[in-house]
């Protein structure tokens, strides 16, 4: 199985009715519209039909790389690892941020910056699509395009301002693992961290595996998720309210990954998570990174569910046990943990339901592999398609058991 993508329909609802007290001419969805809703590309809910629907990517759409911004936050905005550029704006050395919320504030303010210029940048696109780049077919098939002869990328009545968060993960478990080693434990001093970053972490084996096996989200850690779950609210997502889109709604983060968790992981220095230069980043909006998911498939549930209510829409990644699924109760236990999941008012999770064995197999002999499918972000794929590197990070996705705590969290008692 790698087709499996579930969205959160009351979710979607709701989502559809918020954005439309912003419609700039007062015809945004009705109430039987919001409920009639469908999934623009990957993960945001949008209207059919003839009228009110999305008409170009620059409505929604767009990106923005939060572990990035927190690499270029430690360095005065400045980029040292890639473009050897200054992107953000002077906040200040890491080495100074004597507390943790000196650090916080800096990290605030790149971002706010980065998204920002994004979205300005976003409104202009849509303007000059509106002017120059006009859609005649579509505009004469789309009932209000029609009735007030307004042209497709021009007329806006629904709003859809999501944009893209992708490396959430990778900042949020680098703002942890600092607070947690260098300002509650002192372990560490600031000064060792940057010059174990700059070395890519060759020469201070022993500090990365620290960095690594601090607190990560995804298990359910009261440390973690309410440092992360103040992250979005304060930043990813609380950034983005504050700027209103060119069709008059606050813009909101639909994190998927598609598959720039890859390229920009490549683009990324190393990072306090523990992670390498280079390496990729975290695949989902709100997925765990590769592997540090260590308490379960209804842990990862519960610490998502923490931060959900801030969230326009996030994409959650999980793989689930071959065996598990095949045995007599796995459809039982499948049901159960949607049911959890819909009870805990996540907005989405898709699975991968295939074993490490077969993906290595099909890495040394795709020719018999062909029909293997995979989920990858927002969409799915032949497995033999993707690059090795991608491979690679599909394979290092946990693959999920359920544990006693597991079923007894979701009220599954299992017959002989």
């Amino acid at each position: 199985l790698g087709y499996p993508s579930i969205k959160h329909d009351e979710i979607g609802t709701e989502q559809m009715k918020y954005y439309s007290q912003f419609s700039l001419n007062k015809n945004g969805a009705t109430d039987e519209e919001a409920h009639d809703w469908a999934n623009v590309l990957c993960m945001s809910p949008g209207l059919v039909g003839r009228r009110k629907t999305q008409k170009t990517r620059s409505e929604g759409g767009g990106s923005i790389f939060p572990g990035k911004i927190f690499e270029i936050t430690l360095t005065n905005g400045y980029d040292w690892s890639y473009s050897d550029m200054q992107l953000g704006p002077e906040t200040g050395y890491a080495e100074n941020f004597e507390t943790f919320e000196q650090l916080w504030d800096a990290y605030k303010k790149q971002y706010a910056y980065c998204i920002s210029l994004l979205i300005r940048a976003k409104d202009v696109s849509r303007y000059m699509e509106g002017h120059f780049l006009q859609l005649p077919f579509v505009s004469s098939i789309d009932d209000g395009c029609m009735e007030l002869g307004a042209e497709a990328c021009s007329l806006s009545e629904q709003p859809n301002g999501w944009h893209n968060p992708i490396t959430t993960i990778v900042g949020g478990n680098s703002l942890v693992a600092i607070k947690k080693l260098i300002y509650d434990d002192k372990k560490y001093t600031m000064k060792q961290l940057m010059e174990a970053l700059k070395a890519n972490w060759e020469g201070f084996e022993q500090m990365q595996k620290d960095f690594k096996n601090a607190p990560k989200w995804g298990n359910d850690d009261d440390y973690a998720d309410g440092i992360i779950k103040r992250y979005y609210e304060e930043i990813i997502g609380g950034e983005m309210r504050k700027v209103t889109n060119y069709s008059g709604g606050p813009v909101l983060p639909v994190g998927q990954a598609v598959a720039l968790y890859m390229e920009v992981g490549s683009r990324t220095g190393p990072t306090p998570d523990g992670r390498y230069g280079g390496e990729a980043a975290d695949d989902g909006g709100i997925s765990p990174y590769f592997g540090t998911d260590k308490k379960g498939p209804t842990a990862v549930l519960k610490s998502v569910s923490k931060v959900q209510e801030n969230q326009k829409a996030n994409l959650l990644n999980q793989r689930l046990s071959v065996p598990m699924m095949r045995s007599k109760h796995g459809f039982d236990i499948w049901h159960a943990y949607m049911n959890t999941w819909h009870d805990l008012n996540i907005d989405h999770v898709q699975f991968n339901v295939v074993s490490t064995a077969e993906m290595k197999a099909a890495q040394k002999e795709p020719e018999k592999h062909q029909d293997l499918i995979v989920r990858v972000a927002g969409f799915s794929a032949r497995f033999v398609d993707i690059p090795t590197y991608g491979q690679n990070t599909i394979i290092a996705r946990t693959e999920q058991q359920f544990g006693a705590e597991d079923l007894e969290y979701m009220n599954v008692e299992l017959s002989n």
